[in-house]
């Protein structure tokens, strides 16, 4: 059993301290699970925790959130056209997980919240608008008191989510991971330096094929079922759920396999190629069920490589500002996908939306291009490092994750 200090032996808390505790990132790779305070069992059960508290807030945010946002086709058939580390990838697919739910669910809600139609003169579109806004609002109010601070700051702040000691061993624990978990003070030269660095861009652009089409499915499913294959109102808002579900279950399939082998470009390269299955079947096939079955692989390959290429980026960088940067780009190319999504089947090309299947085909091949070039550079990097000591990302080490 480990000793852990009482409340008044652990002192004063900060940055200092925490550094000074924390190994330096010459021991990297060495076994996480060894820890000078924690046993593995009172290590697990303090990762657990974190778990539940941040992927489940997140999540759940990130779950009302998608639900609100792609509201906009249930509401266009409903009334008016409107125009419109290793078990990172686990953690990621969790959080995804849950956005899954809210994409299955979101059809079905909106079914319901049509009924409401005809309640203070409001038609049922209204109705999907309004509640689900109330509902993000409300959940966004109570992820102020529930989200928690960095592992630097978790004990003094975050409603004291952690103690001292425990946010020592997270901060331990990220250092013989990848050696950055205290940032460096901020410069200008510090945040933007890495942007000379071309993967970063081929992450955000793996990112962009990917929320492409993960935003065009989600928001013109409904209409497509609607319009495309002639199922009735309540029908089209309906059958977007299961697909969703199929989403869910390949996306943590896949996460568990890229994290018990530790691959990411695989798992990556093996999502767009189911995607790339389904988008003909479902833009060309004669037959209504063959169509819908194309849909099931179009969004299980799609959303499933979301948490695929977070955790890829994730894996092969290192260093908060490099970090904070590719995060941003990631972000921001996610948010361009989401425009590009709306635009991808567009109300003229009704009812085969041919441009669009050929929109999705181009990004899910565009992404076997970027992660074929980024292996092949990887394990050039990681031979090197191997044969003549270089350092991969200025850390010895470090090895990217192919």
């Amino acid at each position: 059993m480990s000793v852990i200090k009482s409340d008044n032996e652990k002192g004063a808390y900060d940055a200092k301290h925490l550094e000074s505790d924390s190994p330096g990132p010459g021991s990297l790779y060495s076994d996480i699970s060894n820890d000078e305070v924690y046993s593995p069992e009172e290590q697990r059960r303090i990762i657990h925790r974190v778990d539940r508290r941040l992927v489940t807030t997140c999540g759940f945010m990130y779950c009302i959130s998608l639900m609100d946002r792609t509201n906009l086709p249930n509401a266009a058939i409903a009334g008016p056209k409107l125009t419109v580390a290793d078990d990172v990838g686990k953690r990621y697919s969790i959080f995804y997980l849950i956005g899954s739910f809210a994409s299955a669910a979101a059809g079905i809600l909106a079914f319901g919240l049509m009924q409401m139609g005809g309640l203070a003169n409001l038609g049922g579109w209204s109705w999907i608008f309004i509640m689900e806004g109330i509902i993000t609002c409300l959940v966004g109010i109570g992820g102020y008191f529930s989200l928690v601070d960095f592992p630097e700051k978790a004990a003094t702040g975050s409603w004291k989510f952690l103690n001292h000691q425990e946010c020592q061993f997270i901060i331990r624990r990220v250092n013989r991971d990848r050696g950055d978990a205290l940032a460096e003070s901020f410069t200008l030269k510090r945040f933007l330096t890495p942007a000379l660095d071309l993967k970063i861009w081929g992450f955000a652009l793996i990112f962009f094929c990917v929320t492409t089409v993960t935003y065009s499915i989600a928001y013109f499913l409904p209409i497509i079922l609607r319009e495309n294959m002639g199922f009735s109102l309540g029908a089209s808002q309906c059958l977007v759920a299961p697909p969703y579900a199929f989403a869910g279950i390949l996306m943590f399939l896949t996460a568990y396999v890229g994290d018990r082998f530790h691959i990411r470009g695989p798992i990556l390269i093996f999502n767009a190629i189911v995607a790339l299955v389904g988008l003909p079947i479902m833009g060309f096939a004669e037959k209504n069920a063959a169509r819908y079955f194309g849909v099931f692989l179009v969004t299980g390959g799609a959303n499933a490589n979301i948490p695929a290429a977070m955790a890829y980026q994730a894996n092969n960088i290192r260093g908060q500002w490099k970090r904070a940067l590719c995060s941003a780009t990631l972000v921001g190319m996610g948010g361009v996908g989401g425009i590009a999504g709306g635009l991808v089947f567009r109300s003229q090309d009704a009812p085969k939306y041919r441009p669009g299947i050929w929109a999705a085909i181009a990004c899910n091949l565009l992404i076997l291009v970027i992660v074929a070039s980024e292996t092949m550079y990887f394990l050039w990097a990681n031979r090197r490092a191997k044969r003549f000591g270089r350092l991969v990302e200025g850390c010895e080490g470090f090895r990217y994750t192919i």
